[in-house]
């Protein structure tokens, strides 16, 4: 115009930051404005989306249900775009007993991620779940990552443990006919320990004893 002024715009479905160059005349003898002003964009809180939006628990097995040892849950909040969403308030939750959830403890960062940790003293496959923005207008996320939690094998509990024997009475002593041992080991929260060698022992004389060696994944 009369004060050599001239606007455009620039919209984008791309959350990054844009470096905009201005070219005055476009040909042979164009200028090239030495300045380069920058447009940040960002991720739409409006849309959050909950198929865009993952949830992932690392690791997501063999985790020791001792109460202490931890999976973490990361959480990145996108829009319908699939840009990341900063400042969102992330509410984890979980299947199963016996869980420690620890929260996020901050929003979203600029990467759209927040973390959070799931401890148990219950062996058993958790399924999380995560929340963005609780409340009436929540987004509950599609993806919903497992935890596989494990009996302790360092605190493997002789008093939890068991011993049985079938039938216990009237096996006829003639070198073949069987009373079945049966083990089941467990760890000091009662939890089944798979992968120990079982050893058996017996009073008495002339026995046979047999064993299967190692406890299967019921731990038994």
């Amino acid at each position: 115009d009369a004060n050599g002024v001239a606007t455009g715009a620039i919209a984008s479905t791309q959350a990054e930051t844009k470096v905009i160059t201005a070219t005055i005349n476009p040909g042979a003898n164009q200028v090239v404005i030495a300045q380069h002003p920058t447009v940040g964009f960002v991720g739409d809180p409006s849309t959050i989306s909950a198929a865009n939006s993952t949830a992932t628990a690392s690791p997501s097995s063999n985790v020791v249900a001792n109460g202490t040892a931890i999976s973490t849950i990361t959480v990145t909040v996108k829009d319908a775009n699939g840009n990341a969403v900063a400042g969102q308030t992330v509410q984890l939750a979980s299947t199963g007993t016996n869980n420690t959830l620890t929260q996020p403890a901050f929003v979203t960062n600029a990467a759209g991620v927040a973390t959070g940790t799931i401890a148990s003293t219950h062996a058993e496959t958790k399924t999380l779940t995560a929340t963005i923005n609780p409340g009436p207008g929540q987004v509950v996320l599609t993806q919903q990552p497992t935890v596989g939690f494990v009996g302790d094998p360092s605190t493997i509990s002789a008093a939890n443990s068991t011993a049985t024997a079938s039938p216990a009475s009237n096996v006829i002593a003639n070198g073949t006919a069987t009373s079945t041992i049966t083990v089941t080991v467990k760890d000091a929260n009662g939890n089944a320990v798979a992968g120990q060698t079982v050893q058996l022992g017996s009073t008495g004389t002339n026995n046979t004893l047999t064993t299967s060696g190692l406890t299967w994944t019921n731990s038994v």
